[in-house]
């Protein structure tokens, strides 16, 4: 029963080299496979950002974007979305500002003392909103200055850290 052990044990250890060898000759035919792969999806990231900084004005050299780590492309691409995001916003404000202007001339407010005095009314008006159900309680303008004191607690010369 011990040579056949022996048997089994060396066709066991020989099995698992095979295999090993089989692993490392399929790793070392697909390693250009899986390279050139990357090579294609890194070079598809680099052209869409490139497109993306085109579209801000900003240009980087095909040669700077090639040798840049993966960590400097994801910033690249963190930084591009956003500039989209601010753009928008910014987008957002601007036409807000446009319609309320236009909604200002429409009621007769050219000058900009004028739309700024209705502005402002208009504003104190949406602040001017009760507050827990009573029709007294209201929230007024918010006033342009706060008072604030600062008291200076007294010391007691006689304390002892016990």
């Amino acid at each position: 029963m011990s040579k056949q052990q022996r048997k089994l044990q060396k066709r066991k250890v020989r099995e698992k080299e095979v295999r090993q060898h089989l692993l490392t000759k399929r790793e070392k035919l697909l390693a250009p496979i899986r390279e050139a792969k990357q090579d294609v999806l890194r070079e598809k990231r680099i052209k869409k950002l490139q497109k993306d900084l085109e579209q801000f004005n900003q240009v980087m050299q095909d040669r700077e974007l090639a040798t840049a780590s993966n960590d400097t492309l994801s910033q690249l691409e963190k930084n591009v979305q956003i500039l989209r995001t601010l753009e928008n916003e910014y987008n957002r404000e601007m036409e807000q500002k446009s319609a309320l202007n236009q909604e200002l001339e429409e009621k007769g407010y050219f000058t900009l003392e004028e739309k700024m005095k209705a502005a402002q009314e208009l504003l104190v008006k949406e602040t001017n909103v009760g507050v827990g159900g009573s029709a007294e309680c209201k929230v007024g303008p918010a006033k342009e200055t706060a008072q604030v004191s600062v008291v200076k607690a007294p010391q007691n010369e006689n304390t002892e850290n016990s």
